[in-house]
């Protein structure tokens, strides 16, 4: 357990490293506070630090408080040592990370959720010293929903209804998902949330949802489903544009997601304007 000033010290660096990463937003010291209770935290002797996560056999590196490669790779060294101790097979730099890190992709943009590790921050290749790999290159993308108005309509794609529960639970039942699942069952036991559905030959084959509009003005965008069945008949693409429509409508501003560089579904953002303003790679490094 962290004194306070321990976490008073961590808190100063974590600013100090801030300074040199823009695009950071920055916690309060409440909130930074709660942060640390939620990890475990590795301290150098310089006071640089690294915090992560345990959950499920994997350590989610979730911050290196350092800008001193010495530094840096020494915190990545007892990393090691402590997965190693707990027989941890795996460490990962991550979007399924369960700490999530609120960044600006672009000024006065804001996206919930750090992806991975910007592919233009020098100490990439720190990791990669370190035995890390690229588990995957990430694209951030970002749509302007004030300068969009060419929205697909598509009568296949409506909102979900609480005579339609039957059938969203056969279509929960066949997408092996567990987040979609929970988040699913829990519109189903508070329709009020609006949610997409798409609909094909009387059956629920895809989703997107649920709609809400962040403080922000960001529109939420938890991602797309379309069973494998109904690939390749254009329900993701008017899935799409109709949660644009309606976030716009909510109040939304504008849209942040991100996908894998090589996802041919990115020609669906694209097709409203979506344009790459980051890339990310995902981490991994196998330790047993």
């Amino acid at each position: 357990m962290l004194t306070l000033a321990q976490k008073g010290r961590l808190y100063q660096r974590y600013l100090c490293c801030l300074n040199t990463r823009k695009d950071m937003i920055a916690f309060p010291r409440q909130m930074f506070d709660q942060l640390l209770d939620q990890v475990d935290v590795i301290i150098h002797p310089s006071g640089d630090a690294l915090l992560y996560l345990i959950k499920d056999d994997i350590c989610y590196l979730t911050f290196i408080m350092s800008t001193d490669e010495a530094n840096f790779k020494s915190l990545l060294q007892s990393l090691d040592e402590v997965v190693k101790e707990k027989k941890i097979p795996i460490i990962k730099i991550h979007f399924h990370n369960p700490i999530k890190i609120p960044w600006m992709p672009l000024p006065e943009i804001t996206h919930p959720n750090y992806p991975g590790f910007p592919i233009d921050d020098d100490r990439a290749t720190w990791f990669f010293d370190s035995g890390y790999e690229i588990h995957s290159t990430e694209q951030l993308y970002y749509v302007n929903l004030e300068e969009t108005d060419d929205f697909l309509s598509d009568q296949r794609v409506h909102f979900y209804q609480e005579k339609d529960e039957d059938a969203l639970k056969l279509f929960i039942s066949q997408i092996h998902h567990k987040e979609w699942e929970n988040a699913l069952f829990d519109v189903i036991h508070h329709p009020e949330k609006p949610l997409l559905v798409a609909w094909l030959n009387d059956e629920i084959v895809g989703f997107t949802g649920p709609l809400s509009v962040e403080e922000s003005k960001r529109g939420y965008f938890a991602g797309i489903m379309v069973l494998d069945k109904a690939r390749n008949l254009g329900l993701g693409k008017a899935l799409f544009h109709r949660l644009a429509l309606e976030l716009k409508d909510m109040g939304a501003h504008y849209l942040t997601l991100f996908t894998g560089k090589d996802n041919p579904a990115k020609v669906i953002y694209q097709s409203l304007g979506g344009e790459v303003v980051k890339e990310f790679y995902t981490l991994k490094k196998i330790t047993g």
